[in-house]
């Protein structure tokens, strides 16, 4: 069968796990640190004593009273890795952006893959390779890396509502200025789904950071995963902020919690430095916290979801199937059946016009209700999917992407 993969991710795949092909001796890959393209909980020191500081190009949110920084300093101090998912749209990479398309001559901080490719350099310097990879090569990395996008957000609600504390949560975080310069959470961390932002429009703000306060200078992170950093509990206590819990927490799930450096055990704790004036407490943090839980991502929370129709489905089977439907015709996923029929597969399409096309030439048009007839026959038991926007085709009707739909080969 062929791969119906776009050949920028075939031909790309292989520098994020080939260790033969990024590094002297085989034994490192970037997948190492970027587990399945994502992250592996740790935070690394890669800091050079011997580098110079770099002038920092990237735009900056304006701050009262505070300039910015004019350069990078070559020690950076304990930083957790960052995922790889996500990298479109959001302008220089790395922690503070010192990965920037900036940094070239006539080049622009939002040129995420001019941003990716000065990564090449990481070759030697982390992985031991005796030269960088060749300018076509990592131009083939980058426009993989660029396609690698954040799975749906497991905390929201499959038909994507928010709960109580989220939707207040959500309120506080674009109409709140809740801190103490008079700017709410969105000014810094830019959420328009629609302009590809998920947490950062790519720029930078002035944040001192008390682990490295050698680094004054950070690009605002996106927020899509915060979910997946709960896991590190207790910390010491910082008189500036907040009492601390260091004592016995129970089983820790991770070493590394928020921000740069993960020294945060919880985004509550976070929202207590001075930087914040929450009037509200521990109600309005709390809030804010279960908002960014379910932040947006680039998928929308019904992505990915299945459910199987059949004799024996009880009514909850039948509400999962129709709500995957709805969210369908809403545009938040393409929607694909399969069955059995006749010893062989069929598959359909919903339309927008909530009509299902079947994966054979000229075959009328299903309606959900002659659809939904067929899960009462043991043997032609339906199963529904929600898949990504724009390949319901591919999935439902033409799985090997060679123009015959395959009811007709």
């Amino acid at each position: 069968m062929s791969n119906p993969e776009p050949a920028a991710l075939i031909d790309g795949r292989r520098f994020l796990y080939d260790a033969r092909l990024t590094s002297s001796n085989g034994e490192a890959s970037c997948a190492g640190c970027h587990v399945g393209g994502d992250k592996d909980e740790l935070a690394w020191d890669l800091g050079d004593p011997l580098g110079t500081a770099i002038s920092n190009p990237n735009p900056f949110i304006a701050r009262p009273g505070a300039a910015p920084p004019p350069v990078f300093h070559s020690m950076k101090g304990p930083m957790v890795t960052q995922t790889l998912r996500g990298l479109a749209n959001h302008g220089p990479m790395h922690w503070r952006g010192d990965k920037s398309g900036a940094l070239d001559p006539g080049g622009s901080a939002f040129d995420e893959a001019a941003a990716f490719r000065q990564f090449n350099a990481a070759f030697i310097d982390l992985q031991g390779r005796e030269s960088q990879l060749d300018d076509a090569d990592m131009q083939v990395f980058a426009e993989f890396a660029l396609q690698l996008t954040p799975p749906p957000n497991p905390v929201r609600n499959l038909d994507d509502s928010l709960t109580p504390m989220q939707a207040a949560g959500r309120n506080d975080y674009f109409n709140q200025p809740l801190n103490r310069f008079g700017a709410t959470c969105a000014i810094c961390h830019a959420l328009d789904p629609a302009a590809g932002f998920f947490g950062t429009d790519g720029r930078s703000s002035v944040a001192a950071a008390p682990n490295s306060p050698a680094q004054i200078d950070f690009k605002s992170p996106h927020l899509r995963n915060m979910y997946e950093k709960v896991g590190m509990f207790g910390m010491p206590a910082n008189l500036a902020t907040f009492d601390g819990n260091n004592g016995d927490t129970g089983a820790q799930i991770r070493g590394f919690g928020f921000m740069h450096d993960g020294s945060f055990d919880t985004l509550n704790r976070r929202l207590q430095v001075r930087v914040f004036q929450i009037p509200g407490g521990d109600t309005q943090r709390r809030n804010i916290e279960q908002f960014v839980f379910a932040f947006d991502s680039n998928l929308k929370p019904v992505v990915g979801q299945q459910v199987t129709l059949g004799p024996a489905s009880d009514s909850a089977a039948r509400t999962r199937a129709q709500l995957l439907i709805d969210q369908a015709l809403a545009g938040d996923a393409d929607l694909v059946v399969k069955a059995r029929l006749w010893q062989k597969w069929a598959g359909w399409l919903l339309q927008s016009d909530s009509l299902f096309r079947p994966n054979i030439s000229g075959a009328p048009l299903w309606t959900a209700e002659q659809l939904l007839t067929l899960a009462n026959w043991e043997g032609s038991e339906l199963t529904f999917t929600a898949v990504p926007p724009g390949s319901g085709y591919r999935i439902g009707l033409d799985r090997d992407d060679d123009g015959i739909l395959d009811g007709d080969e």
